[in-house]
Order: structure tokens, then sequence, then C-alpha cells
């Protein structure tokens, strides 16, 4: 799907579903709090050594890429949930990518999982 990023309810959603991979816990949080945890995670040396390895790779940069493929490996492990945290890295450099770029939109493809909790009344209904 193509993010805006002048539409900053699009955006939020996009963030909460790469925050959710990388293991934030996105229930009942307001999209302020969203993102604040998006730029916690983009401030932290682990996961934005990961993200700007993914940048270089989608940009076609495959100098010393074991050192980049160690970069994202440790992305992912901290994030905590396999291959759902390098799906969140992944759409997270694409984000970060196009916004840094000074580009109108991304190509995102996050998801947010349901918490079991608050979909429950509707799975009632």
């Amino acid at each position: 799907m193509e993010i805006e990023l002048s539409n900053q309810k699009h955006v939020d959603l996009t963030l909460q579903g790469i925050i959710q991979g990388l293991g934030f816990k996105v229930d009942k949080k307001t999209p302020a709090e969203i993102r604040q945890g998006a730029k916690d995670f983009e401030n932290n040396e682990v996961f934005n050594k990961a993200i700007q390895a993914i940048i270089a790779i989608n940009n076609g940069d495959t100098t010393a890429l074991s050192d980049k493929q160690a970069d994202i490996k440790a992305g992912v492990a901290q994030g905590g949930e396999a291959l759902h945290s390098l799906h969140a890295l992944n759409n997270f450099a694409r984000y970060i990518d196009a916004r840094d770029k000074g580009e109108k939109s991304f190509t995102s493809d996050t998801w947010t999982e349901l918490d079991g909790i608050t979909n429950g009344p509707a799975i009632g209904v």
C-alpha cells in the first residue's frame, strides 16, 4: 500500500504496525504515544544500525554486506519477534528513507496484529 507522508493518520497506523513488530505493546496507546515509541525505536542504536543497513541495501549498496547483515540480524534479535521484526525493520527503513529524502509517499505492507482483547466484542457481534 502506498502511504502518503502528508496523511498523519495513515502514517500513525503504519508506525503502529512497525513498532508492534519490534516488541512495543500498542494496545490502548494514543497516536502521540505511537509516534513517540517510533522515535524511541529510531533513536535506538541497534535498531538504527539495522535500519540504515536495510536502507543502504535497498538503495543498491552491497559493500560490506556481511557487516550489514550482522546489523540487521542484531536488530531482528532485539525486536524479539523473529520474522515479524525483520518485516517491521524493512518497513521502518522504507518510511525513514522516504521521509529523509523528502518524498511524498512510501510503500508499506505492514499490519497491526489483533491482540485478542479489543477484537473480542467484534467477534461476539
